[in-house]
């Protein structure tokens, strides 16, 4: 009996020994992920922040590019303006002008 006891607690105690050695990795693998969760989270956010400035500078860049394109077109209708009514003046004399 003596010898079976003594065999069944040194497997109770390698097997207490085995499950703390199985725990502590446990728990150092845990708070690594933890640490990875953690550090992926900042990350996206800072993903997040980059790409919402650059929408943000890119709707300041449409703005400024529409802007630039009403401005040209205004300038464009300036130029052409008169030439139309050159044209509109010069069928108006052909109309009024005798036939050869």
């Amino acid at each position: 009996w003596e010898l079976q006891f003594q065999t069944l607690s040194q497997t109770d105690a390698r097997r207490e020994a085995e499950d703390s050695v199985w725990r502590r990795a446990s728990q150092q693998r845990k708070h690594r992920f933890a640490g990875a969760r953690q550090a992926l989270s900042a990350a996206q956010d800072d993903i997040i922040a980059n790409l919402r400035r650059s929408l943000e500078g890119l709707e300041e860049d449409q703005f400024n590019v529409d802007n630039t394109l009403v401005r040209q077109a205004n300038d464009f209708q300036k130029s052409v303006d008169p030439m139309y009514h050159q044209l509109q003046d010069l069928r108006a004399e052909l109309r009024e002008s005798p036939s050869p």
